[in-house]
Parts: structure tokens; sequence; C-alpha cells
């Protein structure tokens, strides 16, 4: 799939791709902000972008406030008489009102501008949120008229958002580079509270160009990043930057240089970027790589080691991009080759080297094209000519053209599934006082490049197990998006009967194993260290505690593993014998949650807070319907049904008796009095059927059947149906729908801007897919 803009990108790194799949394609002029759709493959029809733009600039509104004396200021207008883009970043998602990311840029002038969308639509338009040009007066204690000292430090260069930062709405910070050498740390998400909240002089005596963050990581109770940064004459350095886990923004610590890379005053850095964490990597710093010229080199953090790689006929490096989950990189070359190097310990190995990577269908098609607007020109001037009198043929300049592709920047979406590629192409023009002429600027989205296309089915099974030994207290980043590479390897190699015997013999092998049995210390899913304070929206603490990052636990990928085995292709029974081997630990963790939710409930309630500033209308039916699951499933466990009870009488207590629990309350006696038939349901439902308003009763923990036979799926952790029913609103297009239910998955094959292909990876990922806008946000319980 292939989009064309009007104008040429300015610099590596013009393309980006945000978290919540929107692109933004960075040209001096405009500022293109597109979405693709992705719910078909990228050949398919059914990729389609939707296109808007940023306002654009004008000297009269967009020029920062101070000025320089005399005629330096007339001398650098002259230079610079209009404004331009140079530079954008995303933020991480729900930094904006609507749970999504935004976009931070720095103009020509080196004013920091931030904008987010005004509204929830795909089409949505965007506005300037924050100008950070004020604030730098403010912090500098400059006066509108400058110096040259101090103008150094009020222009920025560069600009980089740090990892997203859960805590107290934070979101993210973001970090600014100037010409002085200065890095500011600054929050800007709270547009009534922008502020720095850190800067530092750094070792750097010329301008920061570039600004890298790594991926947060925690050291002594508190969370750090390794910022890199390069300068503009050549050198890279990197500081540890340390964040308090109770209040982030207050008394940042900064070290000392960890990374001082040798002097190049031919070459600058060009890219620089740190590679993503897998199940791997989880307990191991991140790799930094960095490029200047021809020559890449990467920096392990943990050994201190630099490797060092350079192609010597090759051209200077374009961009560079990790591999999700694996530990291998992509160098795409100016002249549109690129090579593909995996980093093995300590040592820098080529897979692929200096090959073509753009299709030669496109230099096919622009040939083609270039000869047609030739022979039109031809035409055209022979028709001149014969008007004339001339009786000399035209020139024959198509066999003077050559097209020559270059590859300006890289970009893949959030979980690497799609890379998309920014790439213009030129041609010599005939006129000699012109060297070349400028024919597209076009944006290719291709899956061309994905995990499954490097991994034998002996290293799939290495990485499987891989998975299945880490215990429970680690911290999995992001695992889905490794192991849907390996589930489509193992559908993939299943369907063409590739080693078909091997693959079903080594998946046994990884099943009788002792690692796989499933533990029982569930308890490290709470994180319960990582809990904010008790006076916060419930929905926040049960976002901190359920569905953090810790809640990524091997028996919750066996969970995974197990789920989406169901609609592969593998032996029948090779799929029992894993079913058997989780669903154990499905209902251990259903139990657990079911535990955690209503104990965090009693938790608010000894605080005293006021619950209606808390708990909303519809987390009464999360907190009744958890409450009828123990009657109806967990009737055996004791204190699960004292904590029922407990909740019912608090739920009645709270509602000044609108909430009417007698029948509930009469079950569970008659339970503890060991009275009650074990297949007594309750008499009625807590939900409404979605297609006809009939009642739904809690009988099934897997879904939800009405009077009229309509089936809706449950959430596999708050037994709500996946349904558009009446508490579910999506936060961004504000339909009533948040899930695509079971009935109508036909009607999207994959789900709105996830790669997700089933309930439980959504579950697992900790977040909901609109099916409508394709927002993802935390499961059932983000209503409003």
């Amino acid at each position: 799939m292939e989009v064309e803009f009007e104008g040429r990108p300015i610099r590596p790194g013009s393309l980006i791709w945000s978290d919540d799949n929107i692109f933004a394609l960075v040209t001096p002029t405009i500022m293109h902000i597109f979405a693709p759709s992705l719910n078909g493959t990228p050949d398919s029809s059914l990729v389609k972008f939707t296109s808007t733009s940023a306002p654009a600039l004008t000297s009269q509104d967009d020029s920062p406030p101070w000025k320089l004396m005399g005629n330096v200021a007339s001398l650098r207008n002259a230079m610079v008489p209009s404004i331009e883009f140079i530079m954008a970043a995303w933020s991480p998602t729900g930094c904006t009102r609507f749970k999504g990311c935004m976009l931070a840029c720095i103009t020509s002038k080196h004013s920091v501008f931030v904008y987010i969308p005004s509204s929830s639509q795909v089409d949505k338009q965007w506005r300037k949120y924050t100008v950070l040009d004020k604030y730098m007066l403010k912090h500098w204690r400059a006066e509108n008229e400058v110096d040259l000292g101090m103008m150094d430090n009020l222009e920025s260069v560069t600009l980089a958002w740090s990892p997203k930062i859960s805590m107290d709405n934070i979101g993210s910070v973001l970090a600014v580079g100037n010409k002085s050498g200065h890095i500011m740390i600054w929050h800007v998400t709270d547009q009534d509270n922008v502020r720095c909240v850190k800067a530092w002089k750094t070792s750097s005596n010329s301008y920061i160009i570039k600004i890298a963050w790594s991926p947060w990581m925690i050291e002594d109770s508190k969370y750090v990043s390794t910022l890199a940064y390069a300068s503009a004459d050549g050198s890279v350095f990197a500081q540890r930057l340390k964040f308090s886990r109770i209040s982030p923004l207050e008394n940042i610590e900064v070290s000392e240089d960890v990374l001082c890379s040798p002097l190049s005053s031919l070459y600058s850095c060009t890219c620089l970027l740190w590679s993503p964490t897998s199940p791997d990597s989880a307990r191991k710093s991140s790799t930094l790589a960095f490029s200047k010229g021809n020559r890449v080199h990467l920096w392990k953090p943990d050994s201190g080691t630099i490797l060092s790689w350079r192609k010597p006929i090759a051209k200077a490096v374009a961009d560079m991009r990790w591999d999700m989950g694996v530990e291998k990189l992509f160098v795409f070359f100016m002249d549109g080759k690129h090579s593909v190097l995996r980093l093995e310990q300590d040592e820098l190995k080529v897979d692929e080297e200096y090959t073509e990577f753009i299709h030669q269908e496109i230099i096919s098609q622009c040939h083609l094209q270039e000869r047609t607007n030739v022979i039109q020109d031809e035409e055209t001037d022979n028709t001149k000519d014969d008007e004339e009198g001339d009786d000399e043929g035209g020139g024959g300049g198509l066999a003077d053209s050559k097209l020559q592709l270059h590859i300006v920047s890289a970009s893949r979406s959030a979980g690497g599934s799609f890379l998309a590629t920014l790439y213009y192409v030129t041609s010599p023009f005939r006129m000699e006082f012109q060297r070349e002429r400028f024919l597209s600027c076009t944006v290719m989205l291709s899956k061309t490049y994905r995990t499954i296309g490097t991994l034998d089915i002996g290293t799939l099974l290495e990485r499987l197990q891989a998975f299945i030994r880490l215990p429970n207290s680690v911290i999995i980043r992001n695992p889905t998006y490794e192991l849907w590479d390996i589930l489509l390897l193992l559908n993939r190699s299943s369907e063409t009967n590739e080693v078909e015997g091997d693959l079903e013999q080594g998946l046994w092998n990884i099943l009788k194993s002792e690692e796989f049995h499933l533990r029982d210390n569930d308890q490290a899913v709470a994180a319960r260290e990582a809990l904010p304070k008790s006076d916060v929206l419930i929905e926040s603490r049960l976002e901190s505690a359920i569905f953090s990052g810790a809640a990524i636990t091997a028996a919750r990928i066996c969970i995974y593993l197990w789920t989406q085995l169901q609609n592969s292709t593998i032996a029948d029974s090779l799929k029992e014998q894993l079913k058997e081997r989780t669903v154990g630990a499905i209902e251990r963790i259903r139990r657990h949650n079911t535990y955690s939710i209503l104990k965090y409930f009693h938790e608010i309630l000894s605080t005293g807070s006021n619950l209606e500033t808390q708990i909303q209308e519809s987390d009464y039916t999360l907190l009744l319907l958890l409450c009828d699951s123990i009657l109806v499933f967990y009737r055996e466990d004791k204190g699960l049904l004292e904590l029922a009870e407990k909740t019912y009488s608090a739920l009645h207590d709270q509602s000044n008796g609108e909430c009417d629990v007698r029948e509930e309350m009469k079950i569970l006696q008659e339970i503890k009095k060991e009275k009650c038939s074990t297949n007594q349901f309750l008499k009625f439902g807590r939900e409404s059927c979605p297609a006809c308003s009939s009642e739904v009763r809690l009988e099934s923990q897997l879904h939800g059947i009405c009077i009229n036979g309509h089936r809706w799926q449950r959430c596999s952790v708050t037994l709500l149906l996946l349904a558009d029913f009446h508490p579910r609103t999506c936060l961004r297009c504000r339909r009533k729908v948040l899930m695509v239910p079971e009935n109508k998955s036909d009607m999207t094959p994959c789900f709105a801007g996830s790669m997700a292909k089933s309930w439980l990876e959504l579950v697992l990922r900790a977040n909901s897919v609109c099916c409508f806008c394709g927002e993802r946000y935390f499961t059932a319980l983000r209503r409003k």
C-alpha cells in the first residue's frame, strides 16, 4: 500500500508512527497527519488512509516572542524569512483527553509547539495545545529582547518524549535540547501547569541534535531511564535519570555521563534509538544504536562495550529500526539499500548486507512514468519544431535519464506488525541549469519484515520455552507482540505441513516439561507496592493493581497460548493437553482478580472517602456481578463468601437501601449452612442483552445468553458482557460499543486498530478496542 504527498521530507525521522496508529510526516511547509486502517492486509483494498494536517505556520502568529538586538536580528530574519517544521515526536498514549497521543514539534525559528486532536473522530482536526516559548522566557528569566548567549538558551533544536508515566495523570514528560548544550525536562500534559521540572548543562559544548529515552527499569525503588543525546560535533553521550515512584516530577536525579563516544567532526549522529524490551531481555538494559555517516554503533550499557559496523561503499544511513522482540537492527541507506544486523551477546553479525529493500516494481513504475513524461515533452517540442520548419529531431532525453531512489525514513507500528518506509525518486532534468527533478514523496506500508520471516522451527520452540521458564515475579513487557509472531509461524508451519512432526513433538516436550507446571503464587500479580494512594479513583487503583505490566506472568502467557492455538491447525490432542495444563491457571487468576477488586473496594470504604466521586453507577454492576459469581462458581471458598457478604452489605448501605440484595444474602446464608443446591442460580441477571434488551443471567463464565438466544462473550477478568451494553461508551467516538461481540466477529476480521485475534489477547494486553474507531484503553473498567 502506498500514498503520495506533496513536499520533500527534510531529514531522517521525518516519518513517525504513534502508539495509537497515526502517522505524522514532517515536511517544511506542512505536517501531514494520517491514519491507516489496518483491517486487511497491506496489499488489499481495505488498507486506506484518512489524512488531515496540523495548522500551517505563519510568521505573524507563530514567531517566538523574543528578538535579537541590532543588526543580528535583521540578518537572521533574512536568512530564515519563513517558518517551517523541522522535526516532530509522538507522546505515549493516554496523554490527551481522548486517551490518545500528543504531537510535539520544533519549527525553524526553534519554537516548541504541542498539538492535540480537537475531536474524537477518525478524520480528527489538530489544534495547538501549548507553546513553550513563553515558559522558556520565564525559566531563563529573560526579557523579550535578548543577546546571542541568551538566544542559544531559548532556541530548541530537538526533543523526545519519555516512556509512559501512569501515575498522577502525568502521561509523559518532554525532554528538549537547545543550542547551548542544555537539556530541559518539561511537564506539558497539564495545560494549566506547564513547567520545567529539571534542567542541566550537559558535557556538550555545541547543539543537542538528538535525544532518546530508554525503556523504564526499576532500581532502588525508583524508575530509571537512560537518556542518550547527540551533539552537533559528532559526540554521543548518555546519562541515567531516576524518578521517584511516589512523586515522579520531584527531585529527579541525573547521573554523570555513562557513555561518551569518540568525537567525530566529519559526521554527526543521524539516528539514535534504543532497542525494545522482550521477555528474553526483561532483566537487561536496552541496547543503544546510533549512526554516523555509513557507520553503525551499538552500545550495551550492561557491559559498557561499543560494537561498530561499517559498509565502506554505502551511502549514509537514512534511518534504523529495531525488530520487535529480537536483537535485530534494520539499517536503511539513502540509496534504497538496507542491511540487517544481529546482536549475539557481544558480537555483531550481519544477516543481510546492502541488499535492495524497495521492490523493483517501484523503479519500473517510475521509469514508465518518466518515459511517458519525456515522450510527451518530446512530442510537444517536435510539434513546435515542425511548425517552425526545423527538420532536426528532438533529443532523446530518455537515454540519459536514470532514476535514483532515496530512502529518508522508516517507522514501525506499535508491536512491529507493519513497516512504513518513506522514499522519494529523483531524475536528471534535461535543462542544464537544473541538476535533478523531484518526482514524488511516497509512504509505503508493508509487512515485508516480520519476526516470523527469520525464525526457524528450532528457534521458535526455544523462544516459546523461554516464556514458560519465566517466574511469575518477572515483569514481562509487551509479551503478546512476540507471542503473536510465534503463533503466526506455528500456524503457518502446520498449514504447509512443514516439519509438522518436529513442531508437534517439540510442543509436546514443552508441555511435559517441569517449567510448564503453573505456579500458585499469583499474588505477585497484584503488585501491591506499585498501588497509588487510597484516595484516588477506584478505576485508577484497578488499572495499577490488576492491569499493570506486572500482571503479565508465565501463567497468563500459557492461557494466551492455549486460546490462540484453538484457532490453529495444530493437532487436537495437543490442544487438549495444553487445555488440561492451563484450565487450573485460568481458575486461579479469576479467583484472584475477583478477590482483588472487592478487597480494594473495601480499602476505599475504610478510608472514609466520598464514594460518589470514586465509584460510578456502572461500577455497582461490576461489584454485584463479581459477588454473584462467588455464589455461583466459588461457593466452596469460605474466604470469598465472607468477602461477598461484606460487599453486599456495604453496597446496600452505601446506596441507602436502593440496592436490594435480600435474595443474594438469603442464598449466601443457605450456602454457608450447606442447604443450597449446587446448580441453583440467581433468579435474575445484572445485565441486559445489547440486541433485544432482555435479561442476561450469570450462568457461565465464558458467555451470556438471553432468553431470545442472543449469545455474547464475557470478559475473562470482570465477567461483564463484551458488547455494546449501556455502561460502555467509547471515550473516543462516543458510540455505545467497546468490542466486537462474538456473533458479529465476521463483520470485522481483525479488531480495528489492533492485531489482536482473540478476546483473551486483549485482556492480556490490558486494553479494549472499539470496533468503530479503534481506540484502545483498559478493559471493562474504563467506562463513562
